[in-house]
């Protein structure tokens, strides 16, 4: 490949890695009220893996930094990352796998420690369908070494199976495909993960229990199933609609109650002594009064003062 050919490569590796970011920084933010320095000491997935910060330039020795702070720092260092690619483009693909690497780890942390969260929010199937497009990209662009993607095996595993009879209730479409970027496939085998912030040795920890994606919520898996919610949908929108309208007539009615009675376009705000009349808004008994009429329009009742009334409805609309 030409110089220019691959630094177009790279350039096209570099937008997709920097979608990928926006996406997983979203994802974050869905759950980030409660990943805190309390409920995440550490920056971890599950009982095996602790990841330490080091960014090689103000953190050169790894260290233990909580989950929150972990987040700030990725996020901060990969932008960055993104922004100041080396000119040359096979260290420029090398930091582009670095990106990817860490950015896996957010993943990891939120399957392993908040999915109940996950849940609360009611983000599962919106976070799945992120992390699934996220590992596409990565398996098919060699972006993360097998070893990296350990704390997820599993779910890799059921994210990439062929999808099981339709008796079995499928949740994926097969085995996902897809052609590798240039820059990706003339790069060869990935690299080994470096050291400066790897996952910490598993030992003798053990197990944990393996993450397996549920079954998306409201998916219909029959045509029966599918014609029930279709109706269920439109008898739905028809009641919505009908409250709309009933709504709509109330507030009319209410705003005709407000209205001065000769103009009905502003709030009535001027009681009409001795009477006591209140049907009129200001402007309109003074112009009453400008035409020589000084009776009450309501009761003909001779006016002695017109009581000005701040209700603070401010003007009709």
């Amino acid at each position: 490949m030409s110089g220019e050919a691959a630094s177009s490569s790279v350039t096209a590796l570099r937008d997709s890695v920097r979608n990928y970011f926006q996406k997983i920084r979203l994802v974050y933010s869905w759950i980030g009220s409660f990943c805190t320095e309390q409920s995440c000491p550490q920056m971890s997935a599950g009982k095996r893996y602790e990841y330490l910060w080091a960014d090689g330039v103000n953190v050169k020795q790894p260290k233990q930094v909580t989950a929150p702070q972990y987040m700030e720092l990725l996020f901060e260092w990969a932008e960055k990352q993104l922004n100041e690619l080396p000119p040359n483009s096979e260290a420029a693909l090398k930091s582009l796998k670095n990106v990817c690497k860490r950015l896996f780890r957010v993943f990891a942390h939120i399957y392993h420690h908040h999915y109940q969260a996950m849940r609360q929010v009611g983000k599962v199937d919106q976070i799945n369908a992120h992390f699934k497009e996220f590992m596409l990209f990565v398996q098919s662009n060699s972006m993360i070494a097998g070893q990296e993607q350990e704390p997820l095996k599993t779910l890799i595993q059921d994210l990439f199976a062929p999808a099981p009879a339709a008796a079995d209730g499928p949740f994926m479409s097969g085995t996902m495909t897809a052609p590798p970027h240039p820059a990706a496939a003339s790069s060869g085998a990935p690299a080994a993960p470096t050291p400066d912030d790897g996952a910490a040795n598993p030992g003798a920890a053990p197990e944990d229990e393996p993450l397996r994606l549920p079954p998306p919520t409201g998916v219909p898996q029959t045509l029966a199933e599918a014609q029930n919610q279709l109706w269920a949908a439109v008898s739905r929108n028809s009641q919505l609609e009908q409250r709309v309208k009933r709504i709509a007539a109330e507030l009319e009615e209410e705003k005709s109650r407000t209205m001065c009675m000769i103009c009905m376009d502003a709030h009535r705000d001027t009681v009409v002594m001795p009477c006591m009349h209140f049907l009129y808004c200001h402007a309109c008994l003074t112009k009453h009064q400008h035409t020589g009429r000084h009776t009450c329009p309501a009761c003909r009742t001779p006016i002695s003062g017109l009581l000005k009334c701040l209700l603070g409805t401010g003007p009709a609309k």
